[in-house]
This record gives structure tokens, C-alpha cells and sequence, in this order.
């Protein structure tokens, strides 16, 4: 068979390569293996790719024939699988388009003060860059400049900074597209563990840290300014800031203006272990330390409006066990509890929640398996998405009428919860407020309740349901109930639906209930809260009537009766909320 040469000659080029190993790789190096075209303007060049695609360390020079090397070029070193090491030299002004795009053993990147621009995708899948060193002088980084760059865990701002701007306002985005996409993914799929913002800064501009997660972050004292909407997580839900660490006091911090979204404890700096328990911390061999002091567990941030104060961190050095909040700290109430406050704290066995606290912020709570029992005070006002989730052996949840609206999949993924009480004075309960309990079994739902839509997603041993006299309206379509035989429909509901009780042998009716035949499929007897004569005239009125009709007369349809009538028949009356035929001889 013939092979034509451009099927050969690769295949000998490969072998070659083989057969001179990994020295020959290195020792390219000292003999500048870099491609340069000369600038726009012809001042310098501009690096545009590696004759060796399989070079582990990158020392771009300063000069080419004589002129700086200005530029590094568009995908001037895409597909290098090897590279670990990059030196930029202080000539070079701009890093392009996806320069480094893929470079997945690249572990640190310093870009020096010369740099002004970089641009979009210039770091693309650097999966194992670790840590990253702007320059001092950089305007412009382009959208998904470091995206997904998983491994980042360091980024350091230089010295000599006066003010990080936000890149939101001169990133290369095209202009009928949406600029905020393009705001949130310069450093989207990011997780660093540090950024360290250098002495000096005295304004964070909005936007500046866009689309990542960051554990901790170093403010200077030379802070004076944070923009509102600085710091903005990945999704939809923001993180907040894990620790933020202050090298200053308390009294200098608070007279910052603006804060990053959401609420994160704030460490203040001491060069010795303070007296008094609190939140400080220091530097350990040029790493920042957090103090422990005493027995603390617990940090707090000033609530939005400073009338109090927020628990926003727990330490678990001892392991939290049998946790008080205190109603008091520092001569102020403590009302909220933060976002992600006690977060993954399978230490937590028991907490007591003051009666001053007023908020609980989004998954306060998720994943604090060994909480049993979670019994909310009166005076609690608010209750955040998810802040009684994922709790893997809480049993039981008391939530107080104080408490006026329940969110959506407030109460989710508990698997051993099996009871739900709520206090009079619950109003409103979102879509899905209860969801994927698999061994709820009872769910007592407050007395100022009007209407109900779906509020249970997935509860499938759910059997005892007590529904509020104030009920109005009832929709319970979705598929939540596999087990309840019987249901009391409260006397003035006037609209139902009742697919999601798959099981339902028995039902009481109101008389004034108008029943969508299409979403009223279950029961095998309907007891119905009125009389013979009230039933077919209610049927005879409506315009499907024939369909009713029908429908109806396959049922089993027992008639209200105080008393038990002379005329045997088909009657019912109610002991202690449970419908009871009246039989004859």
C-alpha cells in the first residue's frame, strides 16, 4: 500500500521526538524556540507561538533583533499540555486572546506592572493554575479571561494600586449582547482560598471580583470605599465571603463605606492574642491566622441597618455539641443568623435560638446532621430559602406565627423528618415549601392560612394532614401523598384540586366547593357537608352538569345529617372530625 508523505513524514517527525526524550526538550529553551511577527506600529514584536509545543518552562525574552517584545499574541502558546512555568518580561503590554488557553499544567502566573490588558479566554482551562499576581497597572481583562481556572487557590493584587476598577466597563464584550453576562465571567469557575488586596487600595469598584467563590480575603487599612455589588458569586444565590480579614480595628472598618453582598464575619487585626474573646487575627510565617481566643465560637457583623447583630461564622475547634446564641453581645440584640452560618456543622447537636432573633438567612442550617430537633422562637420574622434543609436526622420542626411567609423548598431534603408544626399567624406558604421529606408523616399548618397551592413536593408517607377553618382555597396536584386514606376539607373552601393524594378513600366535601372534575380523581366516598336536595341542585346548575353526573355516579356519596333521619338512605354526621355513617336496621 502507498503512503503519501504527509502521512509519513509526521510519523518520522514523532519518532525522532521520541527517540531524543525529555533532554532535548529542555535544552530547546536556551535557544529562544518562540515565533514573533513585528508589532502594528513596528516599535517591538509581538510573540505569536512556540516552534516546540512540548516545552515545560517559558522565558520570554525582553527583546527580538533588537526591539521589545511588546506582546504576548493571540493562542500564542494554545496546546502546550507541558508548560509549568511562564516568565513575562516588563515590556510586554498585552496578553491576547486565549493566549494560554488549555494550558493545563501551568501552575502560577505573574503578570508584571508593565501589563496594561488581557484578554478574553487568556487563561481558558488552566486547570491546575494555583496562583495568580496582577500587575499594578492593568485596565482591561477580557470576559472568561480565567475561566475555569478550578485549582486558583491565591490571587495578589501588587503593591502600588490605588483603586481596583471594575472591569465590567472596558472588558471586550460584544455590544448586542448583554454587558452583565459579560461582567460575571471574567473569573467565573474560580475558588480562590485567598485574595490578598495590597495596602494602598482605597476603592473597590462594583463588579471587580465577578462570578467566583472566595474563602478568604485580606482588606487593607487604606480601604475606604466598597461599591455595593463588588463581590458577586457564581450562582444565582451568592456565597458569602467565608472571613473577611481586616488589618485594622473594628472602629476603622466601620467607617468604611459599602460592603461586599452578603454577610460575612469580619476578623480585625492583632499583632497579640487579645485579652477578650473575639474575632482577630494574625499573620503565622506571612500566612494570615485567625486567634483563638478563649472559648468563642461564635463571630457576628452588624446587621444592614446596625441596630444589632448577625451571626455569621461558628468555629468548630471543639466541636459546637449543645450550642446558646446569645440574645445580647456587645450591649446590642443579636437578630439574624447569615447566610451559610452554621453550614456543614455535623457537630452541632443542639441550639437554642434567643427570642431576640429575627431572621435566618438562606441554608443557615443545611447540613447539620446531628440536629434532632429545631424549635424556632416567637418574634422570628423571616426565614430565607433552604435555611432548614438537608438536615439528615432532624425529626421535628416547629415554625412560630410570627413567621407570616414561608419561601419556596424552605424545608428540603430532611430524610427523617417526620413532623411539621406551624403557629397561628403563618399567612402564605410558597410552592414547594415542604419538598423530598421521604418520612413525613404529619404536617399541621397554621390557623391564618386562605389558600394553599402545592406547598408539599415529593412527601410520599405524608398521612396526617390538619387543614386551617380560614382555608379558601386548596391545589394539592402535585404527587405528594401516596398514604393518606382520609381528608377534612375545611367548610369554606370553595376551590379544590386533589391529584396529589393518590390513595384518597374518603373525603369530606364542603357545600360551597366547586370541584374541577379534572383535577378531583381520587375518592372512593365523598362525604359531602349538605344535603340530598343541595347536592343535585348544585349539579343540576352547572354546565357540565351530564359530565358531573356521571362522573359522580360511580361514587359512593354520603349526605350531611345532624340527626339521623326516619327515611333510610345514605347520611353521615362528624364525632371528633371523622365522618360516621348513620346505619339502620
Amino acid at each position: 500500500m502507498n503512503h503519501p508523505l504527509s502521512v509519513i513524514l509526521p510519523v518520522i517527525g514523532l519518532i525522532l521526538l521520541l527517540l531524543c526524550g525529555g533532554n532535548g526538550r529542555e535544552n530547546r529553551i536556551g535557544e529562544k524556540p518562540f515565533l514573533f511577527e513585528p508589532s502594528e506600529d513596528g516599535t517591538g514584536y509581538v510573540l505569536i507561538g512556540v516552534d516546540d509545543p512540548t516545552i515545560i518552562r517559558a522565558d520570554i525574552p525582553a527583546s527580538h533583533r533588537g526591539r521589545p517584545v511588546l506582546a504576548i499574541g493571540e493562542y500564542a502558546f494554545q496546546g502546550c499540555l507541558f508548560l509549568e512555568e511562564v516568565r513575562i518580561p516588563d515590556t510586554v503590554t498585552s496578553i491576547g486572546t486565549a493566549a494560554f488557553v488549555g494550558c493545563v499544567r501551568l501552575r502560577t502566573i505573574i503578570i508584571p506592572d508593565s501589563v496594561l490588558s488581557i484578554g478574553p479566554g487568556a487563561f481558558y482551562r488552566c486547570i491546575d493554575l494555583q496562583e495568580m499576581i496582577l500587575g499594578s497597572h492593568v485596565e482591561q481583562i477580557g470576559s472568561n479571561a480565567f475561566y475555569s481556572c478550578e485549582s486558583l487557590r491565591l490571587i495578589r493584587f501588587s503593591e502600588g494600586m490605588e483603586r481596583l476598577e471594575s472591569w465590567a466597563q472596558r472588558v471586550y464584550y460584544d455590544i448586542n449582547k448583554d454587558p452583565e453576562m459579560y461582567r460575571a465571567s471574567v473569573l467565573i469557575g474560580t475558588h480562590p482560598e485567598l485574595v490578598i488586596i495590597p495596602e494602598g487600595v482605597t476603592v473597590i469598584e462594583s463588579g471587580f471580583l465577578c462570578a467566583c467563590t472566595i474563602d478568604r480575603i485580606i482588606l487593607p487599612r487604606s480601604l475606604k470605599r466598597i461599591d455595593e455589588g463588588s463581590y458577586h458569586g457564581h450562582q444565582e444565590n451568592v456565597k458569602p465571603i467565608e472571613q473577611i480579614l481586616y488589618c485594622g480595628s473594628r472602629s476603622e472598618f466601620e467607617e468604611i463605606e459599602g460592603m461586599f453582598t452578603g454577610s460575612s464575619p469580619v476578623f480585625y487585626y492583632s499583632e497579640t492574642e487579645p485579652e477578650v474573646p473575639g474575632a482577630y487575627w494574625h499573620y503565622v510565617d506571612g500566612a494570615p491566622v485567625v486567634w483563638s481566643t478563649g472559648a468563642q465560637k461564635l463571630y457576628f457583623t452588624p446587621t444592614g441597618d446596625g441596630s444589632g447583630w448577625c451571626v455569621s461564622a461558628a468555629l468548630p475547634a471543639d466541636g459546637l455539641g449543645n450550642l446558646e446564641i446569645p440574645a445580647m453581645y456587645e450591649g446590642l440584640p443579636v437578630k439574624e443568623i447569615a447566610p451559610l452560618g452554621f453550614i456543614g456543622h455535623d457537630d452541632l447537636t443542639s441550639i437554642a435560638l434567643p427570642e431576640t432573633l429575627e431572621k435566618i438567612g438562606l441554608k443557615a442550617f443545611a447540613g447539620c446532621d446531628s440536629l434532632k430537633e429545631l424549635v424556632l422562637p416567637e418574634g422570628i420574622r423571616v426565614l430565607e430559602t433552604g435555611s432548614l434543609s438537608f438536615c439528615k436526622n432532624l425529626e421535628y420542626v416547629f415554625i412560630p406565627g410570627t413567621v407570616s411567609d414561608l419561601p419556596g423548598y424552605l424545608i428540603n431534603g430532611n430524610p427523617n423528618l417526620t413532623e411539621i408544626r406551624m403557629g397561628d399567624g403563618v399567612k402564605t406558604i410558597s410552592l414547594y415549601a415542604v419538598s423530598d421529606c421521604e418520612k413525613l408523616r404529619k404536617i399541621t399548618f397554621s390557623d391564618s392560612i386562605e389558600s394553599l397551592y402545592d406547598p408539599v413536593r415529593n412527601c410520599l408517607l405524608l398521612e396526617e394532614i390538619h387543614l386551617p377553618e380560614t382555608l379558601r382555597t386548596l391545589h394539592w396536584a402535585h404527587h405528594s401523598s401516596h398514604m393518606m386514606p382520609f381528608l377534612r376539607i375545611p367548610d369554606q373552601v370553595t376551590e379544590a384540586s386533589l391529584l396529589g393524594f393518590e390513595n384518597l378513600k374518603k373525603v369530606i366535601i364542603p357545600e360551597l366547593l366547586i370541584i374541577h372534575q379534572h383535577y378531583f380523581s381520587v375518592g372512593e366516598q365523598f362525604y359531602f357537608k349538605g344535603s340530598e336536595e343541595t347536592w343535585d341542585r348544585w349539579i343540576e346548575n352547572r354546565e357540565d352538569a351530564e359530565r358531573y353526573s356521571m362522573y359522580y355516579g360511580s361514587k359512593q356519596i354520603w349526605f350531611y345529617a345532624e340527626n339521623q333521619p326516619e327515611k333510610p338512605g345514605c347520611y353521615w354526621h362528624e364525632v371528633d372530625g371523622l365522618p360516621v355513617e348513620w346505619h339502620y336496621d
